[in-house]
């Protein structure tokens, strides 16, 4: 893809995501939305869907600024992502069907996982040549990246709770360990892709798909 049609894409994307959370904010707010119905209460999914907008905001912004430039394909999870997670809150799929949370803690999981292992690969494409990390190291941190991820996520939620006085974001000690379980599935699931990626490309190769800086612009 060229530069100009990348750039024609990140304002596209810049545009469309807050719209479409601000239409299911204002949906919510309205009280148009399953979820109310289905317990979430009105300001938990008004802030899920400003959350929703910001994060939306933040790749095409760092895109247009020459900033961090992302292969289509993770921009694509990423943004599969917050829609899923958003639209689903909205949907009280998270309450009417048992396992849909797990099934969004695993795809999260594996999209963190993704990610930590994106951001090794340009550390060690970047790093001086006598510095190396080698498959077995960017495996195993790619790994312990994502977990501490999903950690502190869990850490977050509860204290979260805690300050505000709420029981929005948790839900007891074993909803918790469910969280975290299916957080393992995602993250073991993404480091056997890693590993098999870096079985037959170098993380050089693997870097090469995005860059990070003030040319943050893929070549070719």
């Amino acid at each position: 893809m060229s530069t100009e049609a990348e750039r024609r894409t990140a304002w596209f994307l810049l545009v469309m995501g807050p719209a479409v959370m601000g239409v299911l904010f204002i949906l919510v707010s309205e009280g148009s939305v399953k979820g109310l119905d289905s317990g979430h209460p009105v300001e938990y999914l008004q802030s899920t869907c400003i959350a929703g907008a910001i994060v939306l905001s933040i790749i095409p912004i760092l895109r247009l600024l020459d900033l961090v430039s992302l292969p289509p394909w993770f921009t694509a999870l990423l943004y599969g992502v917050v829609y899923y997670y958003v639209l689903s809150l909205c949907q009280g799929l998270y309450l009417d069907i048992a396992w849909w949370g797990d099934v969004a803690h695993s795809i999260t999981a594996a999209i963190v996982a993704s990610a930590a292992f994106a951001a090794l690969c340009v550390i060690q494409a970047r790093s001086p040549p006598h510095v190396t990390f080698g498959r077995g190291g960017i495996v195993a941190m790619t790994f312990l990246a994502g977990g501490a991820f999903g950690g502190v996520w869990e850490i977050l939620e509860g204290y979260t709770d805690t300050l505000l006085g709420t029981a929005y974001m948790s839900y007891g000690a074993w909803d918790t360990l469910g969280d975290l379980r299916a957080d393992l599935i995602g993250l073991i699931a993404a480091t056997a892709v890693a590993w098999l990626v870096l079985r037959k490309r170098t993380p050089e190769q693997v870097a090469s798909e995005m860059r990070v800086g003030r040319n943050a612009v893929r070549r070719g």
